[in-house]
């Protein structure tokens, strides 16, 4: 037999397998041994540091509970004692006390008692009882102690006499705890005293039975809390339970027999209960806490333990495992970095064929192929797209949302097409491309136009984004993709026009006129209108000119904004010739000029040339004094100082400078350009502007001040030509002058 086990032991030895095996076996048992060692020396390591820890810091929490409370205690001792033996009392107790003093000193008292509710958290109220005047005084005033029995002790005591016996023959202060009737409990600091002056029997009758506030010492407990169902108990030897933070139905005595830290069957379960006793009377602090918060720590800890056993059996498996996962997430991160650099590659050649940086003639379709841009077949349609937003948004912002339609449209565009429609993305001139092969399907143009539209309002229900697209004509083949690009910009530059779709075709678009309507009647017109000051005229003249070449010359974005140079350099003829003393910011109105090729909308082009002829007309009245003769100067002087006078108009214009009325008119309307009745209203409302901006003076003392007969007639005035209120215009100028 040992023969052979001896032979089968060397035949073992030389298979390499079970040599290998062996090693194995043996470290795994090895690393099983320790596991097994160290989790038992560190549970019984555990147990004993956790026992230790839990004592002291229930020790710790109990203490503090009863610093807090013995320090609130001693706060109603200090004002029971201050009460009683306060001046007031003293005089009180006399006995041939007059009645007015006698009230005044009872009131003293009924205020002190009030004031030490704010001297203590825990104070409820005080009772002081003057046996031989036959009174008790409480926060509500003074009564007969019969009176005060049966408010507020007669639930406790038998009867009157009860009560006084009970108050005088205990010592001089200690805690005396009374029970009513219903079984509830109250607490009493109580003090007696001697007053040796005025007792008639030289024994105490005075007494004071300050009461404790026990919904305030249950908060007070319920914030102490410091664990999970940790409770905490204010207690009595002889009465049980007084205060706690959870009330329970009946308080077991046994559990305050002595002080310190045990573990204890209470309330059906184990409780680790931490006893200390009061310095004042003989209260008692208990802190529960269950033995099952400690028995989860115990268990917490042979858990860990156990973990890290597992941990060691499995760990030559958990290696391979995370190696061979590393590997993978490596060449998965390299393959996406892979399939970006591939995504971007192909938008850019797609950009650059379209911006027309790329030879198309000489690219090789399997170089195409290879960045999965199939261009062998022979329909394409390019659609460009932007996002709408405010006029003040930044570019930034604009990019970000061109970034996100494009994600959306790469998302949910390709499975709303037909199978056999190919779609290719790409960012160029700021907008979003994409590109259609339609292959051999011409009809599908529209289809491609209805789906786009219900992109667009998907994706304003989702994303809460918006945006407008122009789509191209067919291109035959790749090389007129450049062409397609170039009459999607065109498509969407007509929104320039003030059309309201969403999505702009070429082909509805080609009609638009190269030539644009401002002829040197038209110019004159304005100019005119400009230098005698008729705003209204004028504004006329550029509704007439944008509205005559946008809906009935068609013109196209390109002649548009040449247009709008034309008008601008009127208005700089115009600027030049009556601004003498450079009111207006030319280099404002110079950079609008050279900034016309960002304009996108017809209003907003406008709108900046009707607010620089607002301000040409309000110069042209300065212009006018200047190139009228010596007649126009005399009574365009006579207006400028006279013009406080409401009686000034026409009429005595006329009889002044001894000419009649129909002359003077016609001459001032040459000379001048505009009305005597209208300048003099302008020049009235120019002073009034001056001094609305005096916030001192009041619309009618202005309105006096600047000639109006009333502060309506001048209000209507201001309204008619300035457009809006003098008030409204005040608040502005202080806003542009802040």
């Amino acid at each position: 037999m040992k023969r052979f086990i001896g032979e089968t032991i060397k035949k073992l030895r030389k298979d390499e397998r079970f040599t290998k095996y062996a090693w194995w076996i043996g470290s795994y048992s090895v690393i099983i041994l320790l596991s097994i060692v160290i989790n038992l020396a560190g549970y019984t390591n555990a147990i004993g540091v956790i026992e230790q820890e839990l004592v002291k810091t229930n020790a710790s929490a109990i203490e503090h509970t009863k610093n807090i409370f013995d320090n609130y205690l001693q706060e109603l001792d200090n004002i029971s004692y201050n009460l009683i033996q306060s001046n007031n009392v003293t005089m009180l107790s006399h006995a041939n006390i007059v009645p007015r003093r006698r009230s005044e000193y009872a009131g003293n008292i009924v205020r002190d008692i009030r004031n030490s509710d704010t001297n203590s958290r825990i104070f409820k109220n005080a009772y002081i009882i003057l046996q031989e005047q036959d009174i008790c005084i409480d926060t509500n005033g003074i009564v007969s102690l019969k009176t005060a029995f049966q408010m507020s002790f007669s639930e406790c005591y038998a009867t009157q006499e009860a009560w006084m016996n009970d108050l005088f023959d205990m010592p001089i202060s200690g805690l005396k705890i009374l029970t009513d009737k219903k079984g509830n409990r109250r607490v009493f600091l109580c003090r007696r005293y001697v007053n040796p002056n005025f007792s008639i029997y030289k024994k105490a009758t005075i007494g004071i039975m300050v009461e404790i506030d026990d919904i305030c010492v249950n908060e007070l407990l319920v914030a102490l809390k410091s664990a999970d169902r940790e409770e905490l108990y204010i207690v009595s030897n002889t009465e049980g339970m007084l205060f706690a933070s959870q009330k329970v139905e009946q308080w077991p005595l046994e559990i305050c027999n002595k002080e310190g830290t045990c573990v204890k069957n209470v309330f059906g379960q184990k409780q680790v209960v931490s006893v200390t006793r009061s310095d004042l009377g003989e209260l008692q602090y208990v802190r529960m806490l269950p033995n099952s918060i400690y028995l989860k720590n115990i268990r917490s800890v042979r858990v860990a333990f156990v973990l890290c056993y597992l941990l060691c059996i499995v760990l030559g498996g958990a290696l391979v495992w995370l190696f061979s996962r590393i590997n993978e997430r490596n060449r998965r991160r390299m393959e996406e970095k892979l399939a970006e650099q591939k995504l971007y590659m192909r938008e850019e050649i797609l950009r650059r064929i379209l911006e027309r940086k790329m030879d198309v003639q000489r690219v090789d379709t399997d170089f195409l192929a290879g960045y999965n841009l199939q261009m062998t077949d022979k329909y394409f349609v390019v659609s460009v797209i932007d996002a709408i937003l405010p006029e003040d948004t930044d570019e930034e912002d604009n990019t970000e949302a061109l970034n996100k339609i494009q994600r959306y449209l790469t998302v949910y565009l390709p499975p709303m097409l037909k199978k056999e429609i190919c779609t290719y993305f790409c960012m160029a001139q700021n907008m979003a491309v994409v590109v259609f092969n339609l292959q051999k399907d011409t009809s599908m143009l529209m289809t491609v136009c209805g789906v786009l539209a219900r992109l667009r309002s998907r994706l304003r229900e989702d994303l809460g984004l918006d945006f407008i697209c122009a789509v191209s004509g067919k291109a035959i083949g790749i090389e007129e993709l450049p062409k397609a690009f170039d009459e999607a910009i065109e498509a969407m530059n007509s929104r320039f026009l003030g059309q309201k779709d969403a999505i702009f075709i070429y082909d509805d678009a080609n009609e638009v006129s190269d030539h644009y309507a401002y002829s040197d009647e038209m110019e004159h017109k304005l100019m005119n209108f400009l230098t005698l000051g008729e705003r209204e005229n004028a504004m006329q003249v550029i509704e007439e000119i944008f509205s005559y070449n946008v809906t009935v010359k068609r013109i196209n974005l390109k002649m548009l904004r040449v247009l709008t140079s034309e008008i601008i350099s009127s208005l700089l003829k115009v600027a030049a010739q009556i601004d003498g003393n450079e009111n207006i910011d030319f280099k404002e109105l110079y950079l609008f000029a050279t900034q016309i090729y960002t304009i996108k909308q017809v209003d907003q082009a406008k709108n900046e040339i009707l607010k620089y002829i607002n301000l040409l007309c309000d110069l042209s009245a300065d212009y006018a004094h200047t190139v009228g003769d010596a007649r126009c100067t005399q009574i365009l002087d006579y207006i400028q100082e006279n013009y406080a006078d409401p009686d000034l108009n026409v009429n005595k214009m006329a009889d002044i400078f001894g000419i009649t009325t129909g002359w003077i008119s016609k001459y001032f309307k040459e000379q001048v350009g505009g009305g005597m009745a209208d300048y003099i209203v302008k020049f009235r409302l120019k002073k009034a502007k001056e001094q609305l901006r005096n916030p001192k003076k009041t619309i009618k003392q202005i309105a006096e001040d600047t000639g109006f007969s009333s502060a309506t007639v001048f209000l209507r005035a201001f309204k008619r030509y300035e457009g809006i209120t003098p008030g409204q215009y005040r608040e502005l100028a202080a806003r542009d002058e802040g």
